[in-house]
């Protein structure tokens, strides 16, 4: 018979084993409750961040997909077997062999993990383009056993990268067809990009252009005020501007400058951005037109233009120093306000001739601003200022050529008195000369004068 101690002894050994098992068995609960809650968690995990996650078993090849990456291919849990056939089946034919080669060689290579893009049939036909992350588990040996994954839905992703491929392309045909050449330089002041506009205004190739400094670009007698206009830039300003540029030939062009820095996070000058408008034409027709002002300026004449109104447009110096009056003050008067009082009829009858002639001819009565009057003739003739009917005046001051008119009117009103009284005392010695031939010639005696006169005081034979 066995001892009673070692009864005891086998007892205790087995409550011991007994205990060691219910340990055990609470350990593995612990761990399955933990695993089940990382499971949850990773769930949530994935459902937070937007994609759906697959887990492929190799050995059994049994698949999982989530609600989210059904509902990226559009269907519903259940409504497709959870195969590999369905993986297979909804993914682009075109896209298969690309995808198996970066499948196949992370398998080949020992990789744990691989991504690749691709396309997947959505359920109403359309193809949704997906990113597709896998990680491989392998045994001790290394042969893989378990693939798992998530799928990401690039729709969003890819129409906003080909919106800004788009825009990119609409910013870049702009920049390349626009008028206005483009000029960007970097912190150094050296030229990162000029458009074909750019280069074209200085005579260059684009390419001829990178690298080199835009101060190559000015006139000696500019660099100092871009310097400045540099100054202000790495302050951070932005301005318009103009300034001078020779091009490749020589010849000097003038350009409006819109610049805009172009600022690091840290807010350090990391380059500029401008573009210029070759204004090259318009400053030789203003110089033309200081030319030209210049000259009406200095003219003898008054010369104005004015609408059929009588407002004043345009009037030369000539014509505020005839007037007596400064620019602004007559500039805001009306032609109506010049003229003489009582000259509304005949200022209506010389438009009614110009509108019908086109131009006229005429005399005038003006005002100074001291109230005296002079006058003036005045040739009118229709024409345009900015796009409108108008009048040109040309008037020249006639107070001299009144003045000598006058004195010759009153010469010859003089000669016309003279020349009566002279031809009357003609007249009357005449008479005289042949009443003394009469009488010589009664008496018998030569004729003492030889010569007459007749009526009209002419001398006859």
């Amino acid at each position: 018979m066995p001892r009673e101690d070692d009864a005891m002894l086998g007892r205790r050994e087995l409550e011991a084993r007994v205990a060691s098992l219910e340990a055990t068995l609470r350990d593995k609960e612990q761990v399955e409750a933990h695993l089940r809650e990382s499971e949850a968690r990773l769930a949530l995990v994935l459902e937070g961040t937007n994609d759906g996650w697959w887990d492929w078993r190799l050995a059994t090849d049994e698949m999982y997909y989530s609600p989210r990456w059904w509902e990226i291919v559009g269907y519903v849990p259940g409504e497709l077997p959870a195969t590999r056939e369905t993986w297979t089946r909804l993914s682009h034919p075109e896209d298969t062999e690309r995808v198996n080669q970066v499948y196949t060689a992370a398998l080949e290579r020992g990789a744990d993990h691989f991504e690749v893009e691709s396309r997947r049939r959505h359920k109403d036909g359309h193809w949704v383009p997906v990113l597709t992350r896998g990680r491989i588990t392998r045994d001790s040996g290394g042969k893989p056993v378990r693939i798992s994954g998530t799928t990401t839905d690039l729709t969003q992703p890819k129409q906003a990268e080909q919106a800004l491929r788009r825009s990119e392309e609409l910013f870049r045909s702009m920049v390349e067809t626009t008028l206005v050449g483009v000029w960007a330089i970097d912190g150094d002041g050296r030229t990162t990009f000029v458009n074909a506009r750019m280069a074209e205004m200085l005579g260059y190739e684009p390419g001829e252009m990178l690298g080199h400094s835009a101060q190559g670009f000015l006139l000696d007698e500019d660099v100092a005020a871009h310097r400045e206009s540099m100054a202000r830039r790495h302050a951070g300003r932005r301005e318009t501007y103009e300034r001078r540029f020779r091009r490749k030939d020589g010849a000097v062009i003038w350009a409006i400058v819109s610049a805009t820095p172009l600022m690091t996070e840290a807010g350090e000058f990391g380059g500029s951005f401008a573009t210029l408008t070759d204004i090259t034409g318009r400053k030789r027709d203003e110089e033309r037109l200081r030319t030209l002002a210049a000259m009406l300026d200095a003219a003898p004449n008054s010369i104005t233009v004015h609408d059929r109104e009588g407002r004043f447009l345009y009037a030369n110096q000539r014509t505020f120093q005839l007037h007596g009056y400064a620019e602004a003050p007559f500039m805001a008067m009306n032609l109506r306000d010049v003229d003489v009082p009582g000259s509304a009829d005949r200022i209506d009858e010389r438009m009614r001739i110009i509108a019908e002639e086109g131009e006229a001819r005429f005399e005038v009565e003006h005002i100074r601003s001291d109230g005296s009057t002079f006058p003036l003739e005045v040739y009118v003739r229709q024409t345009v200022w900015d796009g409108k009917p108008v009048l040109l005046s040309v008037a020249t001051d006639i107070t001299e050529r009144r003045r000598v008119e006058t004195a010759l009117e009153r010469q010859v009103e003089e000669l016309r008195r003279w020349y009566a009284v002279t031809l009357g005392r003609e007249k009357r010695i005449g008479e005289l000369k042949d009443e003394v031939n009469s009488l010589a010639g009664r008496l018998g005696l030569p004729l003492p004068y030889a010569e007459t006169f007749d009526e009209g005081g002419a001398r006859t034979t």
